[in-house]
């Protein structure tokens, strides 16, 4: 599938009813939204996965990257499948991991010209939903972001993330799109190079690291996700959940 960027995805959606151009609600209170086909949930990158410096022009690439995960949990500790969610629980992201299979002996990503191990820090993640946009889609934010690039032949450590305690306060926005003839039948989580966020290098280590990284730097991310749930079955797995 080609890459999507925001501008595409709202020129796509413009022709859309004036109903489907929903806006989030004008009274106060926390969001809420209702969720079909709910559950556990998976993630498979559709294109690479990437991180950009916005100083040093430092470059992460990754081909392949995936997480799993589950929909807003009920008293029982199960996953929602049908119902109310609230906007700030809507997915949690457990398990993320990113890798270049093949690229190298460990299948490690890369950055600068050499690989990296990539390894995800302060999991679990989550993806909070902050209004609707264009077309039925899901604004919102991913947020705990927070990883560390290793270079072993440099040697290297570069630690991304946001504010807060050991860089948990990390976010990146992001955008759901419902599954639909726009995202030929599943859904995709979309992050958007242009996307607002609070993400900088936190701290570096290692002689190498100087030359190529700042602290302090704002760091921006690009990809996309596959998003289908796994169950519970029934209902049937393979489907990805829709978010309205």
């Amino acid at each position: 599938m080609r890459k999507l960027s925001r501008r595409a995805v709202t020129a796509i959606v413009a022709t859309a009813t004036t109903a489907a151009l929903a806006t989030a609600p004008a009274e106060a209170g926390p969001l809420t939204y209702t969720i079909q086909n709910g559950g556990y949930l998976t993630g498979t990158n559709m294109g690479p996965i990437s991180a950009y410096g916005s100083r040093s022009g430092f470059a992460m690439n990754c081909t392949s990257s995936t997480f799993s995960g589950w929909t807003q949990k009920d008293t029982s500790g199960s996953p929602v499948v049908d119902g109310i969610v609230d906007g700030e629980n809507i997915a949690t992201l457990d398990d993320v991991s990113f890798s270049s299979p093949g690229a190298n002996a460990n299948d490690w990503c890369w950055s600068n010209g050499v690989y990296a191990q990539v390894t995800t820090l302060g999991l679990p993640w989550k993806f909070v939903a902050t209004g609707s946009g264009p077309g039925g889609t899901t604004d919102g934010r991913l947020t705990g972001i927070q990883f560390k690039l290793h270079m072993q032949s440099s040697p290297c450590d570069v630690i991304i993330g946001g504010p807060g305690v050991g860089g948990s306060g990390g976010y990146y926005e992001a955008m759901y799109l419902n599954p639909s003839t726009l995202t030929s039948g599943d859904a995709i989580l979309f992050i958007d190079f242009q996307g607002v966020s609070n993400l900088t290098v936190l701290s570096i280590s290692g002689p190498s690291c100087e030359a190529l990284y700042m602290p302090g730097e704002p760091v921006s991310l690009i990809g996309q996700y596959n998003l289908k749930r796994t169950g519970p079955v029934p209902p049937a797995a393979g489907i990805s959940p829709t978010i309205t």
